[in-house]
Formats: C-alpha cells, structure tokens, sequence
C-alpha cells in the first residue's frame, strides 16, 4: 500500500517541507510556514448560506387588522400651507352695526413700583402732660365746712323730728336720747347722699366749693356724672366713719391732693377760677 495511504485522516503535508503535520495545524512546526486551510473548512466556507430573499413586491400584513374606513368620509387630500382658500368657502366677515367705535386698545401695563423703603410716619412733637391746677388740702376743707352749714339745717330738722316721733324729751343723758339721735343718723345720710350726689353729678361742685371757685372732674379733667358722684359720696361716708375723719389726711399727703376716695373712683377736685 502506498505510504500516502497508510497516513492518518488526521494528518497532512506541508507544502513547503513536504513532512507530515497535524490536520488542525495553522503553521508547520519543523519550517515555520503558514499552512493553507484544510479542504474540508475551505468548502464549508466557499458553500453560499441559502438565505430566502424577501420580495418586495409583496409587503408583509400587519398583525394586529386596522378598522375599515367608513364609507361616508371623504378621502384625504394633502393641502399645502399656502394654497388659497375659494372665495366661496370663505366665511363671511362680521357686520359692523352703524355707530360702533372699536374700544381703543388697554393701556401698556406699567412697571411694578419699585419697593419703598419703610414706611417712617412724619415726626410729630408728643404733647406735654396736661397740668391741672389741683385745689390743696386746706380749701377742700373750707368748702367742706361751708356745704357743712348748708346741711346743718335740714338735718337738725330731721334730728327734730325724730324726737318728737318717738316722744324723747331732751336730755344728753339718758339712753332714750342716744337711741332717738342714733336713728336719726339714717335720714340724715340719706340727706348728705342726696344733696353731694345731684350737685356734683349735676354741676361737677357743691355750693361750698362753687364759692371757692373749684369744681369735681375726672383724673383725665372731663366732667363727672350721677354715676360717679354717687360712688364718691357713699366711699367718703363710710372711710370717714371708719377711720372717725382722719382719712381725710388723704388728701393733704398725696402729691396732687387726691384722697382716697379720689383714687378709688378717679376724680380730682380743681380750681376752675
């Protein structure tokens, strides 16, 4: 048998040294020289894949049916943006009413003002404290006096008569008289209740501090009313039985010669002459 027959599948020649080498060799180990391809994988890759053609003639269907096209709607004509439109197409321009004048355009909008500094109101001089000319202890008590002498007779009338009501004979001693003179104490007050509260609420003074030009207001110098006359009054009765008339010092150590029944009801006696 030839020698070329007796040699393996798996070996071939080099074409340049002619000795035997491997089939998957690519260079030949005994000359180094680039070995051709074997035949098998030069036909393998001279053999044309037989890809089917698609033809063009032909478009592929869709997959998914498109909705058929009524048969009342007119067929799409592509119009230019600058074919004109026929006169008869055209709608007809809006009448104007005779005597109409086209309202004049808004105005330009103007710029927003520019941010102000903070607003700082204008300087305005703070006005002094009002003075009011106080009257002072001693002519309060000149005043008191004389309403004193004013009310001295209607209240010994009243003391009369309580007397006789109850048929107490005068004596300083006994106890009828101290009880008689006790009871008649109330009418009294009642008396001095009325007379300072209708003069002052009234007049703003009672007839002693009229002759001595003075007049009762309140602590911001408007007049006073029934109201606070009758407060006044009822305080200054029961501050002068309770502390036997010395709270009238009150008035004489207090800065603007307010006492205490002043303070508490917000009155103060003035010299209005």
């Amino acid at each position: 048998m030839p020698m070329d027959q007796q040699r393996p599948e798996a070996e071939r020649l080099c074409p340049r040294c002619g000795k035997a080498v491997s089939r998957d060799a690519i260079v030949c180990p005994h000359c180094v020289a680039v070995l051709p391809k074997p035949d098998r994988e030069a036909a393998a890759e001279e053999t044309p894949l037989d890809v089917p053609e698609l033809e063009d003639s032909q478009p592929a269907e869709p997959s998914v049916p498109l909705p058929p096209v009524p048969a009342d709607q007119p067929e799409y004509q592509p119009t230019g943006p600058t074919l004109p439109i026929p006169a008869s197409q055209q709608e007809p321009a809006p009448k104007t009413p005779p005597g109409y004048q086209t309202p004049a355009p808004p105005p330009p909008l103007s710029p927003p003002p520019a941010p102000a500094a903070a607003y700082q109101p204008p300087y305005q001089p703070v006005a002094p404290p009002q003075q009011f000319n106080n009257a002072p202890f001693w002519p309060r008590v000149a005043a008191l006096i004389i309403d004193g002498f004013v009310l001295a007779i209607p209240s010994g009338l009243l003391m009369a008569a309580t007397l006789v009501l109850f048929g107490v004979e005068l004596d300083l001693e006994s106890d009828e008289f101290a009880l008689a003179m006790q009871l008649a104490q109330l009418p009294v007050s009642i008396v001095q209740i009325a007379y300072f509260t209708l003069m002052n609420g009234a007049y703003g003074a009672t007839l002693g501090k009229m002759a001595l030009g003075m007049r009762i207001v309140r602590a911001d110098g408007t007049p006073i009313g029934y109201g606070v006359a009758l407060g006044r009054i009822v305080i200054k009765l029961v501050m002068q039985n309770c502390t036997c008339n010395l709270f009238f010092l009150s008035v004489a150590i207090n800065n603007e010669y307010r006492g205490w029944h002043d303070q508490i009801v917000g009155t103060r006696v003035i010299y209005v002459r």
